[in-house]
């Protein structure tokens, strides 16, 4: 084998490695958008066609083991049911957005279907109501939201390192 090749290869592949590392290869695109049946989605895919862009933003993800610290829609996904005017609600986005968690936030107080759907797993309709794979959680306890979040694979950042 040609010893420049070899070195010429060598640079290129040293190059590619410092392109992965850069800031700008570990910043990810986050798309907020309403499906056509008026539906709220965080995700890290772009949209789907004919889905209307809400925000498009771009975050930075880290960690200190050197792996890439992303939470994708690879994993479990992550359902809100949430209504109206609901503080609580915001409260449990807001905490699921900092975290960078992909998550589809669903409206409850309309839809019979999502209203059947979490009675035949509980007793009452509370919100927000989440689905992280296939487990539930009532309420707006995100000590429990975060355990569930762990155990479905996500990485959720400590209160002091979320940004």
């Amino acid at each position: 084998m040609n010893i420049k090749f070899l070195i010429s290869s060598g640079v290129a592949l040293f190059a590619i490695g410092l392109l992965l590392s850069s800031p700008a290869a570990n910043a990810s695109k986050l798309y907020k958008w309403v499906d056509k049946e008026g539906r709220v989605s965080y995700q890290d895919q772009p949209p789907p066609k004919g889905a209307k862009i809400l925000e498009e933003g771009s975050t930075k993800n880290s960690s200190s083991d050197g792996a890439s610290g992303k939470n994708t829609v690879n994993q479990s996904p992550v359902e809100v049911y949430v209504v109206d005017e609901c503080e609580m609600c915001a409260q449990v986005l807001t905490h699921l957005r900092s975290q960078n968690i992909p998550v589809s936030e669903l409206p409850l107080q309309d839809d019979r279907e999502a209203q059947s759907l979490i009675l035949e797993r509980t007793d009452s309709l509370i919100v927000p109501t989440l689905f992280i794979g296939t487990e539930l959680i009532q309420g707006g306890n995100l000590n429990d939201i975060d355990r569930a979040l762990e155990q479905a694979g996500y990485q959720i950042q400590a209160a002091d390192d979320a940004p």
